[in-house]
């Protein structure tokens, strides 16, 4: 009893000379109050030595908690007087800083504008490398060659030329068209003409796929597929005389390859020449998708 009492007196005393952090005279309160309840037959003096220890323990820890709530404060009174310190400094350079971080901002702006043009440029050449049919326009004229507007007044075949510019062979490939008359140059007129031709390529029945060794190969040279297109109007062809309308033609090519069916389409017209010569061919000004998914396989 005398050896375990006279530890935890020394104990006592370190801790009071040397304040411990908060929690370890708790611990040895702890201890000391496991060995005191061991201790069934201390006698009295024991016992009141016993409670001094406690005592001098838990003021231990009381001198401890203070001391670290003392150090807290003044580690926050510190960060205070820096913080303060810091926005003083920093209200002072304000416009400094604002312009460095718009000139920042630009440079992360104009570095992602650089990136993003690098990736989609990767993402590119990396489709490119992928095998794929693309049927390109290439021109479209009468089966039988048309001297004057009047010939318009009768059925007309027209043979659609393209070029397969993939690196996959085209099979099932049809192409359908159909003539209108109007104003030129006039994007109304044309978006109005190519929803009426959306819903005829919708409706109207079809040539059957053009078959090419089953197949339309890459850069095979004058491929064509041909279509009819009724009679026009004597009113409307007398405006192609007079000069004061258009021919509009409007395409859909249709194909397939090992991703599934593809579709382009292609608005072109026909205007006097100056000269008095042929009809010039030209494109509409319609912004018209040259290769699109037609339906999932």
């Amino acid at each position: 009893g005398i050896v375990l009492t006279a530890i935890c007196v020394m104990a006592c005393i370190y801790l009071q000379r040397r304040i411990p952090e908060p929690g370890v005279s708790v611990a040895v309160m702890g201890v000391a109050a496991a060995l005191m309840t061991a201790r069934t037959k201390a006698s009295g003096p024991e016992k009141v030595v016993w409670m001094l220890i406690i005592t001098s323990l838990l003021l231990s820890e009381v001198l401890a908690i203070r001391r670290d709530r003392m150090e807290n404060n003044f580690q926050m009174a510190k960060l205070l007087r820096e913080e303060v310190n810091a926005r003083g400094e920093a209200q002072s350079n304000f416009q400094g800083i604002a312009t460095s971080l718009q000139s920042s901002f630009e440079q992360g702006r104009q570095a992602i504008v650089a990136l993003d043009t690098t990736l989609k440029a990767t993402q590119r050449a990396v489709g490119n490398t992928e095998p794929k049919a693309v049927l390109t326009f290439d021109y479209v004229t009468p089966a039988m060659p048309i001297s004057q507007w009047s010939q318009l007044r009768s059925a007309t075949e027209w043979n659609v030329f393209f070029t397969n510019t993939g690196n996959e062979g085209a099979r099932q490939f049809f192409c359908d068209g159909k003539l209108y008359i109007g104003r030129a140059h006039d994007r109304q007129i044309q978006e109005a003409f190519y929803r009426d031709f959306s819903r005829y390529w919708r409706g109207a029945p079809h040539r059957k796929p053009l078959e090419i060794s089953k197949e339309i190969p890459p850069s095979l040279p004058n491929t064509y597929c041909s279509f009819n297109a009724t009679a026009l109007d004597a009113d409307k062809v007398k405006q192609l005389d007079a000069g004061t309308a258009t021919l509009y033609i409007l395409l859909r090519l249709s194909y397939s390859d090992h991703n599934g069916d593809w579709l382009c389409d292609v608005c072109t017209n026909l205007q006097n020449s100056a000269a008095n010569g042929p009809p010039v061919m030209n494109i509409c000004g319609l912004d018209l998708s040259s290769r699109y998914r037609a339906k999932p396989r």
